[in-house]
Order: C-alpha cells, then sequence, then structure tokens
C-alpha cells in the first residue's frame, strides 16, 4: 500500500500511473484465478502474490485521488501568485487559534491568528459564481470565535500559491501541502472577511467542541505555564505552549514523544480502563464495547496525530478481536492499522512523527525478545546474583525496570536512522533516559485522567490528584532540562542520505531473519550497523575540520537580518537575529539553518544594535544552542541600563550565564580577522544622533577577501565611514538598513566598490531596495527573492555567492 502511495506521488505523468495500475490489477486477479487451480504449495505463495498486488494499485489509486487536480480545481483560477478572490465552501477542520507569542520573540504587532482548511464549492468571478474544487488553507489575521467544523462560509480573501522554502534546512510548507493536495493559501486579513452562510454543524464536530472544553476546563488551571503547557501537551496533544528551552531539552533527550501525545499514552489508558473494569466483575465483552467508546471519546478530544490514531486504531482492533472472540496478531494488527490510516489519509507516509510511530511498535515486535535476552543475561542475573536475601523481593521491580530498559533499546534502535535523517543527531542514552522519567509521565497521565473523571463528582479528591499533577509535571520539566545538559552521549553529525537509511533498514533486516546458528554473520552484521550509524558523524566531523575556506550566509528573515559565518578550524559566528515579519524567526529559520549545517554550538553572538529587528530572536537562539561569547554594541549595552527590550535581552542571555562584552578585534586560524570599524567615539558622544547611526559596522578579512556588514547605518554614519576610511573597499557588501533606499547615500556604495551586494529585505520593502544602475558590475542578491544567500570564499580567495531559490541573483 505504501509503495503503491510512492509511486503515484513520484511518477509523472497520470497517464503512467494508470497504466501500472492496471497491469497490477491484472496481475493480481490472474494470481487470485490461478490460486484455485494449482498445487496446495503454490496457492498460499499466489495468493500472497496477488494481495501485495491489490493493495499496491489501492495505494496508487487512493493516493492519486488526493494529490491530482479534477477539473474545476480552485488552483486553475488562480492566474498569477496573488489575486484577491472570494470563495465560497465548508469548513473540514477545527479552528486553530494561534497565540501571539511572548517574550522577547514578540512581535507586538503581529498578534494572534486563526487557520482552517476550507473545501472550496465555487469562487466568485467577473461572470458570476462558478463551481470549483479543492481544499484551501485559510489564514486569518486575527483570532476568530464564530467558525466552526462543517459551517458552509464565504471569505474575501488573497489567494496566491505556496512558495518553496527561502532557506537551507527551513521546513517546505509547499510539498507538506501538496502532498495532502493543498494547493493553495487564502489570506483574510480582518475577522469579517468570513461570513457564515449555513451555520449547520454535524454531529461529531458537535461532540467534539464539547468535550475538549471540558477536558482542558479541568486539566489547565495552573498558573505556572511551563506546569499547563507539559499537562497540554502530555494529556490533551497541544504542545504549542512549550518554552523553546523545553523543546530544546526534549529534542536533545530523545524524549520529544512523551509530548507528542505518543501511541503510549492511549496504550496506557486501554490498558489501565481494561484492568479497572475487569474488577468490576463485567465480562469481557462488556469491556471491550466500553473500552472502545472510552478510546474513541478520548480520540475527539485530542489532535488527530499518526501516533495517537495509531495506538487507537490498534486498541479498538484489539477490543474488536476480544468482541468475536478472535485471536490477536500483533504484526497484522499493526499492518492493518497503518494501511487504515494510510487509506484516510495517504501523506502521512511521507511525515516524520508517522513513520517514527509505527517504526517504533514495529521495533518491539522484531528486537525486543532479543534485547530482552541480551539485558537480563549481561545485566540482570549478574547483579541479582549479588543481592541479600533481605533484598529477594526487589527482584521482580528489578526485572521489570531491566524489560523496560530493553524496551527503550528496541525502539532506539528502530528509530534511530529515522532520527539522524530528519534531526542530524542521536542520542544513546535515550533508552535509560526513558526509564528515568517514566514515573513522572505516569503519575501525570494517571493523575491527570483522574482529575478529568472525578471533578464534576468530588472536586475534593480531584484537587488532590491536581496537586499530584502539577508537582509531576514540574519534576518532570526539570528531570529532562537536566538531563539535556549531559551532552557528551550525544552523537551529532550531518543529516545522512536516503541510501545510508536504507542500508541500515535492510541490515536490520538482514539481522532478524538470519538464524540464531550463524553467530558470526550476526556479529559482523552488528559491526556494519554500527559503522553506518557512526559514519555520518565521523565524516562530519573531518569535513568541518578539514574546511579550508571560509562561508558566510545571510538568511531570508523578511523585514530583519541574521547572518551566520562558517569559519577554519570549526568555528561559527552569529551576527543578529531577528525579524518584524517572521514568527518565531528561530525555531523555524535560524535553527533549523544550523542543524542542517551541522552545527551544535556557536562560537560568538555579535549584535549590531538594539533595533526589535535585529534582536528579537537571540533569546530563543541561546536558549536552544550552546553560545561560548556575547559581543553587543556599546549603545545597546547603555540602553539595556534602563527599561527596554534590550534590558530584557541582556537579562535573558545573562540568565543563561552568559557575559555580554562590547566589540573587540578578533583574529582566527588562516587568516580570518573581524573587527568593528564604527562607530567612533565622536558620534557616541553627541546626542542627537540616532541609535541607527550609532549600529556597530563589522567587517571581516579572509584571504585577501572583505565583506562588510553594514547594520542600520544611515546617511549621516555613511558619509562619515567614508571620510574616516578613504581607501576603503570591499568584496562583498550587506547593505545597510535592508537595503532601503530611503536612509541610503548612494556614493557610500560607490566608494565601497562592492562586487557582490546583499540586502536582507521583506518582499514588501523589495520594491524600494537599492538595486545597481544598468551595466554596472555588481551581483544583487534580495533575500525576499533570492532566499538565503551564501559567499564561499577559499584558502586562495576565488569568491563565490548564490541564492538558495536563485543562484545566480540579479547579474550585470
Amino acid at each position: 500500500f505504501g509503495l503503491g502511495i510512492l509511486l503515484a506521488y513520484k511518477v509523472q505523468p497520470p497517464s503512467v500511473v494508470w497504466i501500472a495500475v492496471c497491469i497490477m490489477t491484472i496481475l493480481a486477479g490472474l494470481c487470485l484465478f490461478f490460486t484455485l487451480k494449482t498445487k496446495k504449495e503454490l496457492r498460499l505463495f499466489l495468493a500472497l502474490t496477488g494481495a501485495c498486488l491489490a493493495t499496491f494499485a489501492l495505494g496508487t489509486v487512493r493516493s492519486y485521488s488526493i494529490t491530482n487536480a479534477p477539473p474545476h480545481h480552485i488552483s486553475g483560477y488562480l492566474r498569477n501568485n496573488r489575486e484577491l478572490a472570494t470563495l465560497e465552501g465548508g469548513v473540514i477542520s477545527s479552528v486553530r487559534n494561534d497565540a501571539p507569542s511572548r517574550g522577547l520573540s514578540s512581535i507586538p504587532w503581529l498578534g494572534s491568528q486563526s487557520s482552517f482548511y476550507l473545501e472550496t464549492e465555487s469562487v466568485k468571478t467577473p461572470s458570476g459564481w462558478l463551481k470549483a474544487t479543492g481544499k484551501v488553507r485559510v489564514q486569518i489575521s486575527e483570532p476568530i470565535g464564530h467558525i466552526q467544523p462543517g459551517n458552509t462560509v464565504r471569505i474575501d480573501c488573497w489567494l496566491s500559491r505556496f512558495t518553496p522554502p527561502a532557506n537551507p534546512g527551513q521546513f517546505d510548507l509547499q510539498k507538506h501541502m501538496h502532498q495532502r493536495g493543498v494547493y493553495l493559501a487564502a489570506a483574510v486579513p480582518i475577522a469579517e472577511g468570513i461570513e457564515v452562510v449555513d451555520s449547520s454543524v454535524p454531529l461529531l464536530p458537535k461532540i467534539r467542541s464539547v468535550l475538549y472544553p471540558l477536558a482542558a476546563g479541568a486539566l489547565l488551571d495552573e498558573p505556572d505555564t511551563t506546569v499547563r503547557s507539559l499537562t497540554a501537551a502530555l494529556l490533551l496533544g497541544r504542545r504549542g505552549g512549550l518554552s523553546p528551552e523545553i523543546m530544546a531539552a526534549f529534542r536533545d533527550t530523545n524524549l520529544a514523544h512523551f509530548i507528542s501525545l505518543s501511541g503510549m499514552h492511549v496504550g496506557i489508558l486501554a490498558a489501565s480502563l481494561w484492568g479497572l473494569l475487569r474488577i468490576t466483575g463485567l465480562t469481557k465483552r462488556p469491556r471491550a464495547v466500553l473500552c472502545i467508546v472510552v478510546i474513541l471519546l478520548y480520540a475527539m478530544i485530542v489532535p488527530a496525530r499518526a501516533p495517537t490514531m495509531r495506538a487507537v486504531f490498534i486498541s479498538c482492533f484489539f477490543f474488536t478481536s476480544v468482541l468475536f472472540k478472535r485471536q490477536v496478531s500483533a504484526l497484522n494488527t499493526l499492518s492493518l492499522s497503518a494501511m487504515a490510516l494510510l487509506f484516510i489519509r495517504p501523506y502521512d507516509l511521507f511525515a516524520a512523527g508517522w513513520q517514527l510511530s509505527f517504526l517504533s511498535v514495529l521495533g518491539i515486535l522484531l528486537f525486543f525478545p532479543t534485547m530482552k535476552f541480551y539485558f537480563l543475561t549481561k545485566l540482570f542475573y549478574p547483579i541479582v546474583a549479588y543481592f541479600p536475601k533481605s533484598l529477594a523481593g526487589l527482584k521482580g521491580p528489578f526485572r521489570r525496570v531491566i524489560e523496560l530498559l530493553a524496551v527503550g533499546a528496541s525502539i532506539w534502535v528502530t528509530i534511530s536512522p529515522i532520527l539522524l535523517y530528519y534531526f542530524g543527531q542521536i542520542n544513546p542514552f535515550s533508552p535509560l533516559w526513558t526509564v528515568l522519567v517514566l514515573p513522572f509521565v505516569l503519575t501525570i497521565l494517571y493523575a491527570g485522567f483522574a482529575k478529568i473523571l472525578l471533578l464534576s463528582l468530588f472536586p475534593t479528591i480531584a484537587a488532590v490528584f491536581g496537586w499530584i499533577l502539577n508537582h509531576a509535571a514540574t519534576g518532570f520539566g526539570n528531570t529532562v532540562v537536566l538531563l539535556s545538559k549531559i551532552d557528551f552521549f550525544r552523537v551529532f553529525s550531518y543529516r545522512p542520505g536516503l541510501s545510508l537509511v536504507f542500508a541500515l533498514y535492510f541490515l536490520m533486516l538482514t539481522l532478524c531473519l538470519l538464524s540464531p546458528c550463524y553467530r558470526r554473520l550476526k556479529k559482523g552484521v552488528v559491526f556494519l550497523i554500527l559503522l553506518c550509524f557512526l559514519y555520518p558523524g565521523i565524516s562530519s566531523h573531518f569535513q568541518i575540520n578539514d574546511r579550508e575556506g571560509l562561508e558566510i550566509t545571510c538568511l531570508s528573515v523578511g523585514h530583519g537580518q541574521a547572518v551566520v559565518l562558517s569559519a577554519p578550524g570549526n568555528e561559527y559566528f552569529l551576527f543578529d537575529a531577528g525579524s518584524i515579519t517572521h514568527r518565531n524567526l528561530a525555531n523555524k529559520t535560524i535553527l533549523p539553518f544550523l542543524q542542517n549545517q551541522s552545527i551544535s554550538s556557536l562560537d560568538t553572538i555579535c549584535l549590531s544594535h538594539g533595533d526589535i529587528d535585529h534582536i528579537n530572536a537571540v533569546g530563543d537562539v541561546a536558549a536552544a544552542v550552546k553560545i561560548k561569547n556575547i559581543c553587543a554594541n556599546q549603545v545597546l549595552l547603555d540602553s539595556a541600563q534602563s527599561p527596554s527590550i534590550e534590558k530584557e535581552v541582556c537579562q535573558a542571555l545573562t540568565q543563561t550565564g552568559q557575559t555580554i562584552k562590547p566589540f573587540g578585534a578578533y583574529r582566527g586560524q588562516s587568516g580570518l580577522t573581524i573587527k568593528s570599524i564604527w562607530p567612533d567615539e565622536t558620534i557616541l558622544s553627541e546626542p542627537s544622533a540616532s541609535e541607527n547611526d550609532k549600529s556597530e559596522v563589522v567587517l571581516i578579512e579572509y584571504a585577501g577577501r572583505k565583506i562588510l556588514l553594514c547594520g542600520d547605518i544611515e546617511r549621516t554614519a555613511q558619509n562619515r565611514l567614508t571620510k574616516c576610511n578613504p581607501n576603503l573597499t570591499v568584496d562583498v557588501l550587506v547593505l545597510p538598513h535592508h537595503g532601503s533606499t530611503t536612509n541610503l547615500d548612494v556614493r557610500f556604495i560607490e566608494s565601497l566598490k562592492p562586487g557582490i551586494i546583499i540586502a536582507s529585505c521583506s518582499r514588501r520593502s523589495l520594491k524600494n531596495a537599492y538595486q545597481p544602475d544598468e551595466g554596472s558590475s555588481m551581483r544583487a542578491f534580495y533575500t525576499a527573492s533570492d532566499g538565503a544567500v551564501t559567499v564561499k570564499i577559499n584558502a586562495d580567495g576565488d569568491l563565490d555567492a548564490e541564492g538558495f531559490l536563485n543562484t545566480t541573483g540579479i547579474s550585470p
């Protein structure tokens, strides 16, 4: 079924897909026909072959039915990249209201947003309303409360196509949406732009709209935001409130499955409910019915993510087998649930969450018996042999802990290739960390479920469970943060290719199929698996240490700036980190880029001045990445002495143990120098001079080449800088004030004679950005249209620049 989905997604044109489907269907029919006419020895083989071909064809057809744009698709009405449109259709998802970001990364004029998916029914054209089909992602620039799933609505919007990611490592929203059959986005500026045409709501969304507020109201009454966010993540699957520090801690320890409402949560609920009902004396069939009902109700409260739905399907299949008195096959149940989920949402096959979820369970089924035998013989029995008779009662609990460790090891071994592929790091001690935090998780789950059930009947007892829940969540968060600081066990690498991932899984499958009598061969396979795991980290280590050149990337961050410098000798610098047009800049742009480049720590962060569009993401970066030094503009440090955004940033950074220093000259390996050439003492002493004119201007020199980062200096500073450095010329110039011509003196650029200019600007300000005269020898790059711009200088001084979206920029 999965291979059929891949075929439909990868193979073009559609005619080839349908030819393949016809061939597979015919072959499947022939296999099933000859099953009745062949010898017994061949019947099973032919039946299996026919079933595989049939499911292959079914997967192809189902996937193609979603990704293929049918006649009258709404995308056919969009002639340009962005147009005003009026659409009418049904709301097919719950309305998601995103709260505005808080703290240092907040952008005051970008408030809450709402979003939902619309199944289009008609579109308004100059000739009237016409039939239209297809899904559209609707985003509103403010919160809405008058829309519910099932409503028919009319929206006035800006209709546009999804764009590819503008930075290396950034999430590919365009690809993600296309896999789901969504090709257009609708932007609605105000809530009044959405009119409810038909307010009827189907039964299931009605039930959901009642259940979730009841559960959330019972659980989320704790004022501590960390406790409340952890509780919401573990019990309700809502992890939007988790702080960057907490998210980074779960990522580094490979314990993120605990906050993604994994199948373990549903499994614990199902097993506990089954045991509790057993005490009441109910027979198996009534117990199974009640368990199915409760699990389905819980599934309506939480988000329909792959791990949760996988556990819901498996639990329901298990209890259904109890109803019909059928023996359960774990592998068949897992396969059936995978097919059911992929039939509903074929695009989940490409999601990391779906892959990790099913591989985790498959790893338990395949490797747990071997892991259990190994851990018992090598760890449990040698240790319990030294237990005195007085501790004999602890052997049982200790054995269960060892078995739990074997379960964690089975899961970790199975999902490690996927973790390397998506995240570029693994933590071999993740199974041990899982055992250490599991008591907190179990306490939170049991106390949370008990609080929900008892709140209306026994509020005093519910309050006791709430107290237990809050303290368990506090201990859970603190423990994970503490474990994340033990980072010398983590393995970092570049993200390996699919060939290495497939090689790892092929070797694992070989290990499972080999007979126990081939011990030496098995040891050889284990050795090869170990080499494959270590290869990315080792090769990336040598590639980084052998770096002979310099690489500097100006990320595409809208109206803001974030420049990453990778220097010879494995040194990394970040110049500014802020934006006033991109939300959550650190987690969506900067950190994915660092991960993509296998950068796990920064040597220095340099802050040019205190404007929000240059510093508002620094706190989130510092919470997620180790930083050795932080240098800041003197005016920023002076402003931090009084209430201001600069003070908040400095306080947040010092709380992480950092000491913020003024700019100073730096001389690195292979002749790299970084120094500040502005502001001078004269302008610093002028009260009338703007803070922009007092921005730090940084000159980077390497292999005879020069790069100038200009901050936000305006005309006054530009003229004075030119007079102070009359002979200064540069090869690469990052334009001041995001390339805006409003406060730019063209003579400043002409005097520097750059070969390459870069403007870190937004699409809205692109028209006002400086452009070289026709016939000029300068190459111009604009992050709004060209994406992240990377400049490479090798040890011989050869220089090259390219954009992530447009490799050439605007050439002479």
